[in-house]
């Protein structure tokens, strides 16, 4: 009987102990930044666009991403007016510097004469954003609301 109780105690131990170190190390852990909010400028020469984004973090390497912007293009003849952007986009886990690649469709007036149209878009490049949320950097290459390619630049914060 002694030695069943002193198992029982053993067992009760260390299945206490076992409990309170999975709980530190979940207080450990520090808060993951899941949103993020930045402004984005693409350029080539005389054609481009700027846009506000958000994103949201869905899963530890995906993202989906929504924003408002217009494209230009300085010719004669051409011109682009306001649209939509979403976007689902793929990051490299749990780094301040990742890589990024996205993939969506971008919502365009594209002028008067033309009218509006739904166009592939697409991004591939770097961006700098701690875990935890601060400052956001993004380089890289980007189409979005059709005159967008290839060099983009963000700034952003994420909370």
């Amino acid at each position: 009987m002694l030695r069943r109780s002193r198992c029982i105690i053993a067992l009760v131990t260390v299945g206490l102990s076992t409990n309170a170190a999975a709980a530190t190390a979940q207080q450990e852990q520090p808060r993951q930044a899941k949103n993020v909010l930045f402004a984005e400028a693409s350029f080539i020469v005389f054609a481009g666009n700027v846009s506000v984004n958000y994103e949201r973090r869905l899963t530890e390497g995906l993202s989906a991403r929504f924003g408002v912007g217009a494209g230009y293009m300085y010719m004669v003849g051409i011109s682009n007016g306001p649209g939509a952007l979403g976007m689902l986009v793929f990051t490299t886990p749990r780094k301040a510097g990742r890589f990024e690649a996205g993939l969506g469709l971008t919502y365009v007036n594209r002028g008067p004469y033309t009218g509006t149209g739904v166009f592939p878009a697409f991004t591939l490049g770097y961006r700098y954003q701690p875990p935890q949320g601060g400052f956001v950097f993004r380089a890289g290459l980007n189409w979005t609301y059709l005159f967008g390619a290839p060099y983009q630049v963000s700034f952003g914060y994420a909370f």
